[in-house]
């Protein structure tokens, strides 16, 4: 024998209207309510620089340099792991771990594999070094495999 089903609540306990109290009078009026379209940009000139140019991008970043990521080295390990191959990948400069446990979680989604945090690297269940650096790449990291 189990625990008797639950009997479910009088129909009136629905019959509350958390809402009612809110008046359409004390809402503000929309003083446009079909905005028109936002206008489109204007046609590039001939001659003109296009965004994708580097010196222009260093120029409208303020001459300062964009930050590149560091080397993303990765390497096959197998020794004191019973004859188990791993991924070990290393090089990374994020100090937070929080920030070392969000790559790691969508790395694994991504690549359908287990793995884990140890010492300051990522461990990765199996040889993934050639998935794992085509993943990194398309991030922007630029990688090495040992």
């Amino acid at each position: 024998m189990g625990k008797p089903a639950a009997k479910p609540p009088p129909p009136e306990a629905f019959k509350v209207n958390p809402f009612a109290a809110l008046k359409a009078a004390s809402l503000p009026a929309n003083p446009n309510p079909n905005p028109a379209p936002a206008a489109k940009p204007p046609a590039k000139a001939a001659g003109e620089v296009p965004a994708t140019d580097p010196a222009l991008k260093l120029e409208l970043l303020g001459g300062a340099r964009p930050e590149r990521h560091p080397v993303i080295r990765l390497r096959r390990v197998k020794k004191g792991r019973g004859g188990k191959e791993v991924t070990v990948i290393g090089g990374f400069e994020a100090d937070v771990l929080s920030e070392l446990m969000a790559l790691l979680a969508q790395l694994k989604r991504d690549l359908g594999a287990g793995g884990l945090i140890a010492e300051r690297s990522l461990e990765l269940q199996g040889d993934q070094r050639t998935r794992a650096a085509a993943w990194f790449a398309a991030r922007g990291f630029r990688t090495a495999i040992d």
